[in-house]
């Protein structure tokens, strides 16, 4: 004899025991969860009950489970600005004319990029929720989280709870500032009201800028104009002629970076 409990109603249990078995119904008139001292048929040999061959239990089937498909681009964005120096230098830096002599000097302008700061960095993306299953699925939310920063808002397209049905899918939106350009990993995840979870990741990385700050920069002077436009390191030489008793006197000369206002 056995005794059985189970987690599931049972409608009934087929107990086999030599060459037939008894069947023991519970439904009707209501399933069971648990039995005592089952056993098989009596033996007329020897009037004791067959050994136990095998146990049969009858419960019923729901549906299957919903089954999701959660994937998700992850697009990181961050600015990197670009620093620079400049400095200005003029040989000779005075003159001693008599009248009508005139005298000219060099003047060297020296712009360094000296390297550049990193911000903004940013993550933004889609969710796309696929009912992959057999049956229609009652999706009751989305929700999507970024590692060492937490949960990230989405805007999805459907309202929840939202029935979606085999074969369909919707997508949601979501964007979120970072703290730092480490790589981290982003998940969403979608629920459905039977209490499953189905989630989908990608991996945020950081690569090439997607904007960039003063990668090239206009230089001014106040005597000679627009000297140029550069986008890296560069020197600009040129000459001015200062006449006595014309020019006397002294004579300021700025280059100006335009962008950064050095």
């Amino acid at each position: 004899t056995f005794d059985w409990t189970s987690n599931i109603g049972v409608d009934a249990v087929f107990v086999k025991a030599g060459s037939s078995g008894n069947f023991y119904r519970y439904d009707p008139p209501a399933e069971a969860t648990a039995d005592t001292g089952l056993h098989g048929q009596v033996n007329p040999a020897n009037n004791k009950f067959f050994g136990l061959s095998h146990l049969s239990f009858c419960y019923d089937v729901g549906p299957p489970p919903p089954s999701l498909t959660v994937s998700k681009t992850a697009q990181a964005t961050f600015t990197r600005t670009f620093e620079w120096d400049i400095d200005k230098s003029v040989d000779p830096d005075q003159w001693d004319l008599d009248a009508g002599e005139s005298g000219t000097s060099d003047y060297t302008v020296e712009v360094t990029k000296t390297g550049h700061v990193d911000s903004n960095w940013a993550v933004s993306g889609v969710i796309t929720v696929f009912n992959s299953g057999s049956v229609a699925a009652n999706v009751t939310g989305v929700s999507d989280e970024v590692s060492g920063v937490g949960a990230v808002a989405v805007n999805c397209e459907v309202t929840f709870p939202h029935t979606l049905a085999v074969g369909a899918s919707f997508t949601c939106g979501y964007s979120s500032p970072l703290p730092n350009g480490n790589n981290r990993t982003n998940t969403a995840t979608a629920t459905t009201s039977d209490g499953s979870s189905f989630q989908g990741s990608a991996s945020i990385t950081f690569g090439t800028p997607t904007t960039l700050v003063n990668d090239e920069v206009t230089i001014e002077d106040t005597f000679a104009g627009e000297l140029g436009k550069v986008n890296d390191d560069e020197t600009f030489e040129y000459e001015r002629t200062f006449v006595c008793n014309r020019d006397a006197g002294v004579h300021s000369n700025t280059a100006t970076i335009v962008e950064t206002g050095q």
